[in-house]
């Protein structure tokens, strides 16, 4: 097959040619509903050449396609998009509009919002494809209640808003901050990695998650502990795994940890996380084998607060 064919090209070929039964979703180039996974990247088929995905090696090319994960699979490449619009729907997406200034023209009156705030929300839901960027987070088929990026997005965008009423900002904030909301997901960066959108998604979704954080006044585990990790953080500017442990327990659970030998075997270097000595073979042999091996991984001040919670979520993603 040529190079400057489509995948959606690909398997239009493949199934007149080859096999008549393979079921996949067909539309044009920009259908959003044709999203695929292709040599472990997600793509709409129609939008990318057979050449940038399948690379020739040794005269052989190798394309392996894969249904969207995150969806109940149908057939073959088709899946089911219905739980992700169930999940939208509970959202409320309907607009509940506030009382607003506004100006009066030839075709009526019309609302007014600042050209750099229209712009942002734009560019928040600009994704080509709801399918792909819900597929793009490893959270969800792994949790089923979880709403997803592009429905959290949607309701990001919503939130900020000026012309929604005070009732639904609320209840959108509700939403994300409930146990299937923005705190459900575990890792931003695959979403990140994305072409596209993926940057703008990942950025409104970690201004989400900081939202929620500061909303709640970092009650719950999640945010107990990306506090006291925010405080040692700032305040030190640096950061050591050794300690990491330490410093996400806050000065209670410091305390409560003295009389488990847990802090004491960290501080004097026997293990790398204060863990029983058998499990590290190394200090078990030659202990104290740990003081002096830590490595600083950051030595600069961290200012803003998303670039913390960023890095607490990358070292330790089990808060």
């Amino acid at each position: 097959m040529p190079g400057h064919l489509s995948l959606l090209e690909v398997l239009r070929t493949i199934k007149s040619t080859h096999d008549g039964s393979l079921s996949f979703r067909d539309g044009t180039s920009d259908d959003s509903t044709t999203a695929i996974c292709v040599n472990g990247r997600l793509v709409l088929p129609g939008l990318v050449r057979l050449d940038s995905v399948a690379p020739t090696r040794d005269g052989v090319l190798r394309l392996r396609i894969d249904p969207l994960p995150g969806f109940e699979v149908v057939r073959d490449l088709v899946v089911d998009h219905w739980s992700m619009e169930r999940r939208r729907e509970s959202t409320q997406p309907w607009m509940i509009a506030a009382t607003r200034e506004g100006a009066a023209t030839m075709q009526g009156n019309i609302g007014l919002m600042e050209p750099n705030v229209a712009t942002a929300l734009h560019s928040i839901t600009d994704f080509g494809s709801p399918a792909l960027l819900q597929a793009s987070s490893d959270a969800v088929p792994h949790a089923n209640g979880y709403l997803g990026p592009a429905v959290l997005a949607s309701v990001w965008a919503r939130r900020n808003d000026p012309r929604s009423s005070v009732s639904s900002v609320g209840m959108l904030d509700k939403i994300l901050g409930s146990s299937n909301g923005i705190k459900a997901e575990t890792d931003l960066t695959s979403i990140r990695r994305q072409n596209g959108s993926g940057l703008v998604v990942s950025e409104a979704l970690l201004d989400a998650k900081t939202h929620v954080l500061e909303r709640e006044a970092y009650n719950g585990r999640h945010g107990k502990h990306v506090w006291w990790y925010t405080w040692t953080l700032k305040s030190s500017g640096k950061v050591n795994d050794t300690v990491l442990y330490r410093q996400v327990l806050g000065p209670i659970g410091l305390i409560g940890n003295l009389t488990s030998g847990v802090t004491a075997r960290m501080m004097s270097g026997f293990t790398r996380t204060g863990g029983d000595m058998i499990a590290d073979m190394l200090a078990f042999i030659a202990p104290p084998a740990g003081i002096g091996k830590m490595p600083r991984q950051f030595n600069s001040s961290v200012n803003n607060h998303h670039e913390v919670v960023a890095i607490f979520n990358e070292l330790d993603g089990r808060f």
